[in-house]
Order: structure tokens, then sequence, then C-alpha cells
């Protein structure tokens, strides 16, 4: 009977050691898809300034949001003030992936970083958000230092 339990008990040991390596390795694999999903988009986005870059991979709700027309309205005096993208650095995310036994929660990234053009430093805000095994972009902002009055 002790054999029968110790053995039991290495089973169960083993079997949960797998399904939490399982669970990293996933939530590994989500965070990098995230990764390329952003820098992807941010680069393309910040060299060539159009807005369906960001409405590619959008939710409903930002397509919603704003028209593409008000977005390029938003964005071409901002690509004539920054200038060309020179690099993207101070790359940061906070990522809420719910693990195997969390079903049912949604799962979040949100990545701050900083892009250097030719006249300024800008700040960019991005939140991803996972629907149906996809990431979406939930939020998308540019933010260039204000302008000194």
């Amino acid at each position: 009977m002790k054999a029968a339990l110790i053995i039991f008990a290495v089973i169960t040991c083993l079997a949960l050691a797998g399904l939490f390596i399982q669970d990293a390795n996933e939530r590994n694999s989500a965070i990098e898809q995230s990764n390329r999903l952003v820098m992807t988009v941010t680069s393309e986005m910040l060299t060539t300034w159009d807005p369906q870059t960001v409405r590619d991979h959008a939710t409903d709700d930002l397509l919603a949001a704003e028209s593409p027309e008000a977005l390029r309205q938003r964005y071409t005096p901002m690509s004539r003030r920054l200038g060309d993208l020179q690099e993207i650095f101070d790359i940061q995310y906070d990522a809420d992936i719910p693990s195997w036994w969390q079903s049912g929660d949604t799962a979040t990234v949100s990545y701050h970083m900083r892009a250097r053009f030719e006249t300024e430093i800008a700040t960019i805000a991005v939140e991803l958000v996972r629907q149906q095994g996809q990431w979406l972009i939930k939020e998308y902002q540019i933010q260039p230092p204000a302008i000194a009055s």
C-alpha cells in the first residue's frame, strides 16, 4: 500500500510539473507572438505613417473609434514634425496572460517604448488583446513631447 501511494504521488507531481511547463511554454509563445506583432506594426507605422498598418490588426472597437481619414489627419502633421525614424528603444511590456486554470480570462499585453526621430523622441503606447487565439491592437498611441511654449 505504501509503495502504491509513493508511485501515485510521483506520477501526480510529474503530471503537475508537465502542466506548469506547458503553461510556461504557451505564455512565452504568446509573448513572442505579441512582440512580433507590435514591432512589425510599430516599425511600419513609424516609417510610412499609414494608419492602415494599425487598422489591419485592430479590434472592432478601435476600428469604430476613428475613421482612417481622422487618423491620417492626426498622423500626417506628426510625421512632418518628427521626421524620419532613427530607432525604437526602451521597449517595456506588461503581460497579463491567464494560466490554464484561469479559463475564461482575456489575455492582454501593454507595451511602452520610445522612438527616436530626426527632431524629437516620441513615446508609443500599444495595448493588445488576444481574441480567438489572435493578438489584436486595442489601443495605439504615439505621443511626441509637448511643444515648448
